[in-house]
């Protein structure tokens, strides 16, 4: 089977079997498969800004391109680069990036204002 036909096809093996180490990307939790299934955003979220290949291989294929999609639109913690990354690769409007519109790149940092 294809790498692309198992992104397609979430019932692939690749998709029920996270990838052997992923808990290192979760240092404050401890990694059980249920998480997935709880939090996918945040699966998602933290895979894509941190992963690994195989990682980011797994997300794809376990959750699809239009979480990572909604995600790379909503996420507040994700980075800039990681954004235009998948905005590039998913052809989503940059408009539709919070965290490349210009409005959020010139909001102050309340926390550290005077």
């Amino acid at each position: 089977m294809s790498q692309q036909s198992e992104i397609q096809n979430p019932q692939s093996a690749i998709a029920r079997r996270p990838p052997k180490g992923i808990g290192r990307f979760f240092c404050e939790l401890t990694w059980h498969d249920d998480l997935a299934d709880r939090y996918p955003f945040y699966v998602v979220e933290r895979l894509i800004e941190k992963g690994d290949t195989e990682a980011v291989r797994w997300v794809r294929a376990r959750y699809g391109d239009d979480l990572i999609r909604d995600v790379v639109c909503r996420s507040r913690r994700i980075s800039r680069k990681t954004a235009r990354y998948w905005q590039v690769i998913l052809e989503i409007p940059e408009e539709r990036v919070l965290c490349l519109s210009k409005s959020w790149l010139n909001r102050p940092n309340r926390f550290w204002s005077d």
